[in-house]
């Protein structure tokens, strides 16, 4: 939930626990910093949640929140309801070495670390500067990294779909950051068990611990 739509806005989270249709929404009462919001009526928000895989937002506003006898918040019905398609696997962080063969090369691999991780690709992040301007998309690239709990996985082949120069940030070097798609046809195919168990073990782990993101 966005309460206000100005510089003063805030931005929390809530529980829808029901609705009447065409008439408002039911939620728990938001906090934010430990305390409940102020509500007063008439104060247009913006909410948003994921449904079947969409990403839904709508223009509503409090109708009236109380705390007797429980804390509870009510919202205008959405006149109109926004949709977006998100990805179509869930992709969580990662910080997994990997060596990376490019094109057809039988060579020693380059050194890089996976970002984050999907069951259907990655996003790899290449610290060493030699030989990065000969990276282009389309380029098919076969990765070699550890699961952690699951083993090795050896010969993942892939084609590079995103090439992107990242400057310093934080505490991460500068570094050109590569987006993989995995090749799930072939030899490849057989490892998809494994990175789809991977994904949903971690995916467990973060609903226990909302302080690790998901990637959608």
């Amino acid at each position: 939930v966005r309460r206000g739509e100005t510089a003063t806005s805030v931005s929390t989270y809530s529980r829808l626990l029901g609705w009447k249709d065409k008439y408002f929404l039911l939620c728990d009462m938001p906090y934010h910093n430990g305390r409940a919001l102020e509500i007063r009526g008439g104060v247009p928000c913006i909410v948003r949640f994921v449904v079947n895989g969409m990403a839904c937002g709508a223009r509503v506003e409090t109708i009236k929140g109380q705390f007797s006898p429980e804390p509870l918040l009510f919202l205008t019905y959405p006149k109109e309801v926004e949709e977006l398609a998100l990805r179509k696997e869930a992709r969580v962080l990662a910080n997994l070495p990997v060596t990376i063969l490019f094109g057809d090369s039988t060579t020693d691999g380059v050194e890089a670390t996976i970002g984050d991780l999907s069951a259907t690709g990655c996003g790899i992040r290449w610290f060493e500067a030699e030989g990065k301007e000969t990276v282009r998309p389309e380029t098919t690239v076969s990765l070699d990294f550890m699961l952690p709990g699951m083993g090795s996985m050896r010969g993942l082949k892939g084609t590079i779909k995103a090439v992107i120069s990242k400057p310093q940030k934080d505490k991460i070097p500068a570094h050109l950051f590569l987006g993989v798609h995995f090749d799930r046809t072939g030899s490849a195919a057989t490892l998809k068990g494994y990175l789809d168990r991977y994904i949903m073990d971690q995916l467990e782990l973060i609903a226990a611990d909302d302080q690790n993101p998901i990637l959608l």
